[in-house]
């Protein structure tokens, strides 16, 4: 029987072609870019603010956009002390809401889970 077309060689081929890439990428300096682009990060990410995150036991309440993939905007914040969490239905009445206006609703929640 013969090979078939397109089988194992091509995809070794492609695996072993993609490794080349990445090497010579990594090697000259220049993965941070195609890396970035495949997901991978290296070193610490900065967030830019000092939120509580899911975790820290500090004890307070921390309300931060964590936004579900079910095409209902009111349920994008979630909130967190330390492992326990609650996702609010902020702002029900409003058909529509931005991102602003869920966060300003979020800092007004967790201000009251807080008192």
């Amino acid at each position: 029987m013969g090979r078939r077309r397109g089988s194992v060689g091509t995809g070794a081929f492609v695996v072993v072609a993609l490794a080349a890439v990445v090497g010579w990428l990594g090697v000259s300096g220049n993965l941070g870019a195609v890396g970035q682009f495949l997901g991978f990060t290296t070193g610490e990410v900065e967030t830019g603010d000092d939120r509580v995150e899911p975790g820290d036991d500090s004890g307070a309440w921390s309300c931060f956009w964590e936004p579900t993939m079910n095409d209902d905007w009111h349920d994008d914040v979630l909130c967190a002390r330390g492992l326990e969490t609650i996702r609010p239905t902020l702002l029900p009445d409003q058909s529509f809401v931005t991102e602003d206006e869920m966060m300003v609703a979020a800092a007004e929640y967790e201000a009251t889970l807080n008192d």
